[in-house]
């Protein structure tokens, strides 16, 4: 029966012989944990940043209305202005109040310039900017808005034009 010569520079049976397999075990179940660790810190940054980013924030009239307009008059999504509107008013009568008119080659921007809060209710005036072909109209609109689960819109009144 033939034996497996030892390593160079080492003798049969010596500890040194079987150290080098040993070493590279250790070595890539190093790199092994380091890199699960990395993925799974990775991941978990990831969804922290996905939930803030994606966040439903109805945790103040002007926040809530920034949002419903953004939903409504920028991304004219029905199912995310559901998320900001109060039980009396649906989803899709809103996006009709605020967005009537309005076609995609029309920039919209908008900014709560006011809010008048009481316990329950609040008003915030919103001043909004539409341009279409090198033409801008500034408009005011006064929204109204609940306290239901967060801050909630009820309603939107078009206070007039601000241009001449």
């Amino acid at each position: 029966m033939m034996s497996e010569e030892p390593p160079p520079g080492t003798r049969q049976g010596d500890p040194a012989a079987a150290e080098p397999p040993r070493r590279k075990r250790s070595l890539l179940l190093v790199v092994a944990i380091m890199l699960a660790s990395l993925v799974v810190v990775g991941g978990a940054v990831g969804f922290v940043v996905y939930d803030q980013t994606t966040k439903i924030d109805r945790s103040t009239p002007t926040v809530a209305v920034r949002q419903f307009l953004q939903a409504g008059l920028v991304d004219r999504d029905v199912d995310r202005v559901a998320m900001f509107v109060c039980m009396q008013w649906s989803p899709s009568e809103a996006l009709v109040a605020i967005a009537s008119g309005a076609d995609d080659s029309v920039r919209v921007t908008f900014g709560v310039t006011s809010v008048e809060e009481s316990s329950d209710s609040a008003k915030a005036t919103v001043r909004i900017t539409s341009t279409s072909s090198g033409h801008s109209d500034v408009a005011t609109w006064r929204v109204t808005v609940v306290r239901q689960d967060g801050w909630r819109v009820c309603g939107v009144d078009r206070l007039g034009s601000l241009n001449p």
